[in-house]
């Protein structure tokens, strides 16, 4: 059990999911599945910030970098929002 607590999730799996949420978006905005579409983008969005974020943590994997990833993606929409409210 001690190997599966040092084992590191590696960087490359971050990006691979986020890329393939991104495309997988796509397909459902083609389809005009916009709510699931919103979903997908943003945890594609999550994948792709984590890893930038647990760099800033000493590149461990912890529940401090899982936090202030979803901080950050929150705060970063919430003002893309804001903006595009008041176009």
């Amino acid at each position: 059990m001690s190997y599966l607590r040092d084992k590191k999730i590696r960087t490359s799996l971050f990006v691979y999911l986020g890329i393939l949420c991104l495309l997988f978006c796509g397909l459902l905005v083609k389809q005009d599945l916009f709510f699931p579409a919103i979903f997908a983008l943003l945890v594609g969005i999550f994948f792709f910030f984590y890893p930038l974020i647990r760099f800033l943590f000493g590149g461990k994997d912890s529940i401090a970098a899982l936090a202030t990833t979803m901080y950050i993606e929150a705060k970063a929409l919430s003002k893309l929002s804001r903006k595009s409210k008041k176009k």
